[in-house]
């Protein structure tokens, strides 16, 4: 293990962060991929080396992306909490982005109530409490292939509910 964590973990730190954009989150994220990676060393030994590299890269994105799904809460920031806007390596934007977001989710949550009680579920399954599309679609009783286009299909309903309201307000 200690070969392979010299010998990939540029790599491993590389992949995590292109997601997650933060050094301590990162190396967080690294230290979760090992763990998962040391109870498969019979396994990674037998790979060739294309087929480990891909291996590697795959469980650091999904280590990566998983930690994003449980870590949810970090992303709405309270205003007092978001970085100073007059600062200058940011120029605002980030301020910006988050204010924006923030709106948006407040936006989302008056609209909810209004959205179709399948819509709410799928968009709740998902993205509230990360269900994997197979356990959505045996909740519903329907092929785990159509559990893709019912949630494009809920995310246009709220996407439409979120748009008129803008365009009534004179905002789009």
């Amino acid at each position: 293990m200690e070969t392979l964590f010299l010998e990939y973990q540029r790599l491993m730190y590389s992949e995590i962060n292109k997601i997650l954009q933060n050094a301590w989150d990162t190396e967080d994220v690294m230290q979760a991929t090992l763990v998962k990676l040391i109870d498969k060393i019979p396994e990674l030994r037998k790979k060739e080396k294309k087929k480990l590299i891909n291996y590697i890269i795959t469980a650091s994105k999904n280590t990566a992306l998983n930690y994003l799904r449980d870590n949810k809460h970090k992303a709405l920031i309270a205003y007092d909490e978001i970085n100073d806007p007059t600062d200058d390596d940011q120029d605002g934007r980030l301020f910006e982005m988050q204010l924006i977001m923030k709106e948006e989710v407040e936006d989302l949550r008056l609209k909810w109530p209004m959205l179709d009680e399948r819509s709410r579920y799928l968009l709740e399954s998902k993205y509230i409490l990360g269900k994997h599309d197979d356990d959505i679609a045996i909740e519903l009783g329907m092929k785990a292939g159509s559990v893709r286009m019912a949630l494009t299909r809920a995310r246009k309903n709220a996407y439409r509910l979120l748009s008129s309201e803008a365009v009534k307000s004179g905002e789009a």
